[in-house]
Order: C-alpha cells, then sequence, then structure tokens
C-alpha cells in the first residue's frame, strides 16, 4: 500500500470513536503478530482529561535533549494522521507510514484468515500498532504516550511504563468512562502498573483519592505535585510563566512554560517532575547534554512551538548532578 492507499483504508474504518474495542485484547494479538515492538523500548504514558498531549510533549522533549532517540505518540491530530507519530520532534515521513502501516495491515489479515481475531481492529488501534511497530523500527531509546480515552483500556496501556502521568480528571467521555469523577478516576488510574512510579496533578479530591488507592494497591510509588514539590516566583512574560521549582533535595530554576497560560504551568510541573523521577531511576545521558542542546526548540507542529534554553540548562544541570552521586556511590562500593 502507499501513503493515499493508507489513508483511504482508514476513512474507511470511520474517525477514532467509531468501532471502539473497549478492551485489550485485539491491540495485543496485533502487537504479538508483530513481534511485540512495544516491549522493545521503556516507555511513559501519561493520561488525564485536559494537559495529558502538552504534558507528553514536554516530557519526550526532555528526553530527547538527555541523549533519547524519543518517540511520541499523540491524537487526535490537527491536519495530517503523521503528527500522531514522531521521533525526536519530527513526524512520521509519508513513506514510513505507509510501510509500517501495511505491515501492521497483513498481520491484521493474517489474524483474521486464522480466526484469532473476532471483528476488525479499530482506527484507533490500527494507528496505536503502527506507532509501536515504527518505533521498533526505527530504534528509538524511549517512548512516550498519550492516553487516548480513559486509560485502562486504551490501546496504549499495553506496556510496562517506567513512569505514569496522570494530569487531572474531569467530565469527559461520560458514556464510555462514567457518570463520576471517582468512575472516570478508576479507569484513568488504570494506567498504574505494579511498582511503577506515578506522578499526579489530579487536583479533584474524588478523583485523586482513587488514584491513591491504586497506588496503595499496586505498591506504586505516587508522587503528588501539589503536595510533593515547591513551586516559587512564579511570573508572566508576556503569557508563558517563569518559575522555580524544587523536588526533594533538588532545584529547577528559572523554568519557563513554552505553551501560554498559567493552567500550562502545572503540565510543565508534571513533566519535569516525571522526568526527574526517571533520572532517578537512570534514564539519562548527561554527557550528551550539551549547549547546543539547551539552546534547542522542540520543533514543528502547531502548539508545540518551541522550548526554552532555561528550560533544558536546569535539566541538564539537575541530571548532572545526579548522575555525579551515582558515580560517587560507585567509587566508594
Amino acid at each position: 500500500m502507499n501513503y493515499s492507499d493508507c489513508l483511504k483504508y482508514l476513512d474507511s474504518l470511520g474517525q477514532e470513536l467509531h468501532g471502539l474495542h473497549w478492551g485489550l485484547e485485539t491491540i495485543t494479538k496485533i502487537l504479538a503478530g508483530l513481534g511485540n515492538p512495544h516491549l522493545k523500548y521503556p516507555t511513559a504514558i501519561v493520561a488525564g482529561t485536559n494537559g495529558k498531549g502538552s504534558t507528553a510533549a514536554m516530557l519526550a522533549n526532555i528526553l530527547r535533549h538527555a541523549g533519547y532517540r524519543t518517540g511520541l505518540y499523540t491524537s487526535p491530530h490537527l491536519v495530517r494522521v503523521n503528527e500522531r507519530i514522531r521521533v525526536n520532534g519530527g513526524e512520521i515521513g509519508d513513506d514510513d507510514f505507509a510501510q509500517a502501516f501495511t505491515e501492521v495491515r497483513q498481520v491484521v489479515e493474517e489474524l483474521m484468515e486464522r480466526g484469532r481475531l473476532g471483528q476488525l481492529p479499530s482506527f484507533f488501534e490500527f494507528l496505536t500498532a503502527t506507532g509501536f511497530h515504527y518505533f521498533a523500527q526505527v530504534g528509538a531509546g524511549f517512548v512516550v504516550l498519550e492516553v487516548g480515552m480513559g486509560g485502562r483500556l486504551d490501546a496504549t496501556n499495553v506496556t510496562q511504563p517506567s513512569v505514569a502521568v496522570i494530569t487531572n480528571v474531569g467530565l469527559d467521555h461520560v458514556d464510555f468512562l462514567g457518570s463520576s469523577l471517582a468512575a472516570i478516576g478508576r479507569e484513568k488510574a488504570g494506567v498504574i502498573k505494579p511498582r511503577a512510579p506515578v506522578v499526579s496533578s489530579c487536583e479533584q479530591e474524588e478523583a485523586a483519592e482513587v488514584i491513591r488507592q491504586r497506588c496503595a494497591d499496586l505498591g506504586a510509588e505516587l508522587i503528588e505535585t501539589s503536595s510533593f514539590g515547591w513551586l516559587w516566583g512564579l511570573q508572566s512574560l508576556q503569557g508563558h510563566y517563569l518559575f522555580n521549582l524544587c523536588l526533594d533535595a533538588d532545584c529547577f530554576s528559572s523554568l519557563s512554560s513554552p505553551l501560554r497560560g498559567k493552567f500550562q504551568v502545572k503540565n510543565a510541573v508534571a513533566a519535569v517532575t516525571a522526568a526527574w523521577r526517571l533520572s532517578q531511576d537512570g534514564f539519562a545521558k548527561p554527557a550528551r547534554l550539551s549547549s547546543k542542546a539547551c539552546k534547542a526548540r522542540l520543533g514543528r507542529g502547531g502548539w508545540k512551538k518551541f522550548w526554552t534554553i532555561r528550560w533544558f540548562c536546569s535539566m541538564a544541570r539537575i541530571i548532572r548532578r545526579r548522575l555525579g552521586r551515582w558515580r560517587s556511590l560507585f567509587r566508594k562500593s
């Protein structure tokens, strides 16, 4: 199939919620047929009613400038379906998309012929499988996944994430997720996995309590950004907010949210906190955090326009300090 054929096939499936399969069985079988590409790189998953897209993009960019070949999977797209699948800030090319999508379709057709799939995968399942497959093909070193809807049964929720992020919980998709904050919170908390760290910026108490209980049940470390960190020096600069943030004993100075609006500060804090938590588990390559990286921009794509010099410099400083502590411990042992 060429790129145009792929788009026509996708159109025949309908958009997003059309043909939605509420479960992980279909996506799991497709990925198994592809050789389980989603297990070939570490991941972070970001769920929430609002802010999950920008939080995922910020986290992916931090990881990119920490030296990782970083994949980012988001939805929906604004103009082109390619926007959903990015590596190091760049959209998947038309030819690469066609190749990966065609290989996914071939696996699907084989499974259908063998009676392994009871129904054709949905629009979202096809694209999610294509994203996972492509990230493995290009050798991604880390992949950040934005949940499509809910979390527990979303097609993205098939990995063992190195960190899970929940931005907030509101009354969204009530026909699918439930009519209360607690019910919707349970669906979004489904991205939490046993003993995997969780960063939550959920401020709705009814949903926050559900997240706390889920973490307790699974032995997952929970970091609630509202009480864990110390944010000060907040000031507006033409709609972009500057702030300082301390996490445990580590402080980030003069951070700047790349997107306009005070509410984006919460998303930025969630992204930094998730990156900080990953750094404690060894996800960092400080030697590659150069001055060039500190001056880099986020790249192409509408609302994800740019990052600031101060942001990357602060991330570089904190990760370098962390690595220095690890080296000291290794030398002592």
